[in-house]
């Protein structure tokens, strides 16, 4: 009788497949006459290297991933082909369980939070990624934040990927500091109550808040005196100083109050023509400030 060659295969070479239920990891000839039925199978997907895959595409003759052939009267090949798929991580390093279910990555169209890691996909070799990781975290405690930082996650979205691949977004710890006033009227208008870095506030500009990584230190000063457009009237910062101090390491959100207390200046006048003047009033200083509300007893010699 007449027998034909029949090849089986895969492409790219290496992949397993079966005919007849025994299997194969290279091409295989046999010698079949026409008229026979033998079944050809394959798998999907199989392993490769580490954080590779290969997903099978199909057989040169359209059947499905497992079929019967019938053998023709011509020799005649089938390959199963296959395509090549790598394993890729997202990572993220800094955001705790405090952030929830608030967003920390977004692969394609889909949302991540922190409890959801590592988030993985397979990706046809070749083609691209789309990812971004969430620039602010925030958490449950509206003064504490997680902030990615520079530089940013590589190989950044839109790059084509050749090999297995982890992206990892990292985030630093955040604390809002608030600063505030108290004591300081409208009448002080726009003299300067707080300096923060280079930039001055007045007393209609608070309350004033900044958001400092975790450890680092703050910066600041209240203004020892405020003017007002009273020329007898002041406002003076109190003691204790406002805490934290100026140079504190932040480790916790925190909130700083300047404290003042008005101030009034006391004129004295004594009738023109009296022996020594003034030197006749006791228990004040002319021309001197003291606390609103203090009592000053003066007298005359």
């Amino acid at each position: 009788r007449v027998l034909f060659r029949s090849t089986v295969k895969t492409s790219p070479t290496g992949r397993s497949f079966s005919v007849d239920g025994t299997a194969y990891t290279s091409a295989r000839t046999f010698n079949w006459a026409p008229g026979e039925n033998h079944t050809i199978a394959t798998s999907s997907p199989q392993a490769g290297a580490a954080g590779q895959q290969y997903v099978f595409t199909g057989w040169s003759d359209a059947g499905t991933i497992s079929h019967q052939i019938t053998v023709p009267s011509a020799a005649t090949t089938y390959t199963a082909s296959f395509k090549t798929q790598w394993h890729v991580t997202y990572k993220q390093s800094g955001v705790g369980s405090d952030a929830g279910t608030n967003t920390v990555v977004t692969v394609g169209a889909t949302n991540y939070n922190q409890g959801q890691f590592d988030v993985t996909e397979w990706i046809d070799d070749g083609t691209t990624i789309s990812y971004s990781y969430a620039a602010t975290v925030l958490t449950s405690n509206t003064g504490k934040r997680y902030v990615l930082t520079t530089p940013a996650p590589t190989p950044g979205t839109g790059a084509s990927i050749t090999a297995a691949t982890i992206i990892t977004g990292t985030y630093k710890t955040q604390y809002l500091v608030t600063y505030k006033q108290s004591g300081v009227g409208a009448d002080a208008g726009t003299n300067t109550v707080l300096t923060l870095g280079a930039n001055t506030y007045n007393q209609s500009q608070f309350d004033q808040t900044q958001w400092i990584d975790s450890g680092s230190t703050i910066t600041y000063a209240y203004a020892a005196t405020v003017l007002t457009s009273d020329t007898g009237k002041k406002y003076v910062l109190t003691t204790p100083d406002p805490s934290p101090g100026t140079g504190s390491a932040i480790s916790s959100p925190a909130t700083i109050t300047g404290t003042y207390k008005t101030q009034y200046k006391l004129s004295l006048a004594i009738s023109a023509g009296v022996p020594n003047g003034l030197s006749n009033i006791s228990g004040g200083a002319d021309r001197t400030f003291y606390d609103s509300r203090s009592e000053e007893h003066t007298s005359e010699l």
